[in-house]
Parts: C-alpha cells; structure tokens; sequence
C-alpha cells in the first residue's frame, strides 16, 4: 500500500492540498510547523487560528478564508490559502465561517469601497478601471448570493450614482492632465533660467 505524503517544504502545497480535499491532513515542515491542514480546516501556526475552512451551504461547496490576520506570514498563508481554494470553489474573506454573516460583510465591504471610490486623492489613476471593477466584484458577488440562496444581497447599483462617478472621473482626470502640464512647463522654465545663469557667470 503507498504511504500518503503528509510533511512538505511549502505552505503553498499544503494549502493546494487542503483546497483538493485529497487527503486528511499535511504539514509543512522543518523546525518549526508553519502551516497545516485536518480535514476541512487548515490553520496558521497552530490550533488557536483557524485560517480556512471548506463548507457545504445550500448545496454549495465553498471556502472561507479568515481575515483578521495579525501577522506578515499568517497574510501570506491567507492569500495562498485564498488562491488555492479559489481555482476549485467559490470563496469568501470574511472574519466569520457563518456563510451568511460573511455574505454580508462581503456585501459591506463592496459598497464601502464603492462609495469610498470619491474621496480617494488617487482616485484618477483607476478611472479606466472603474467599470471593469463593477462589473467583475459586484456582478461576481450578486453570482455568488443568488447561488447560495440569498437573492436579497444582491447588489443593484443605480445608474444615477454610476453617472456621477464617471462625471467626477472624467474631472479629475482632465485636471491631473492640466496639472501634469503644468508641472512640465515648470521644469523647463527652471532650467532654461538656470542655463542663462552659467551663461552670465562664464562671461
């Protein structure tokens, strides 16, 4: 009978292999345990902080991957964590394994984020990324509630508020332009003078 592997060298393939489900635990190894799986759940540096767990909701097999991280390798094993799982199941990042109350955190953070979009300094470097954004989080979401059950999550972005945005875009953008010009013109002005200094001074 072959020996199941169960000790390996990367967090990343113990994760792949909770993710499959293909066996009921593994390990990374070396001096100090990192990560590791037993059954649906796998966890960072031990017991005490569940990372992930794999559940059956509505008849729906997904992931839910814990993001009250507190440290730089515990967010590594969470983003692996949320890779991994993410090419085989829907997946949720969420601080709860309830699917509900992780649906609408989910919820909440999509329309934080939205309504955020305004207020942000930098906001005309993803002007170009804005409808791709809706249409890739907020539909993919929507998605996800009506396949788990709960119609009543959906997100329904009213068209109005879209056209402001993309008023307030299109501002924004045209004045870094201007801005951008300006700051140009500037630096040759400054140099031009500084030209005519060493002229002066060499005569």
């Amino acid at each position: 009978m072959k020996r199941i592997k169960k000790v390996f060298t990367s967090s990343h393939q113990v994760f792949n292999l909770w993710a499959a489900q293909s066996q009921s635990d593994a390990r990374q190894g070396g001096n100090r345990t990192r990560s590791f799986f037993e059954g649906v759940s796998c966890y960072s540096y031990g017991m005490h902080y569940e990372l992930g767990r794999i559940v059956e909701y509505n008849g729906v097999k997904l992931a839910i991957i814990n993001n009250t991280g507190y440290s730089h390798t515990t967010s590594k094993h969470m983003h692996q964590a949320y890779q991994s799982a993410s090419m085989l199941m829907p997946v949720l990042s969420a601080t709860t394994f309830d699917v509900f109350q992780a649906l609408v955190e989910n919820q909440d953070a999509l329309i934080n984020r939205f309504m955020c979009q305004l207020g942000r300094l930098s906001f005309w470097k993803d002007a170009k990324a804005m409808d791709e954004y809706d249409r890739k989080y907020v539909n993919a979401f929507n998605a996800l509630a009506i396949k788990l059950g709960h119609s009543e999550l959906v997100l329904k972005v009213n068209q109005g508020l879209i056209d402001v945005i993309q008023e307030h875009i299109q501002s924004r953008v045209l004045r870094q332009e201007e801005l951008e010009r300006i700051k140009l013109k500037g630096v040759k002005v400054v140099k031009f003078e500084k030209d005519i200094e060493k002229l002066l001074d060499a005569a």
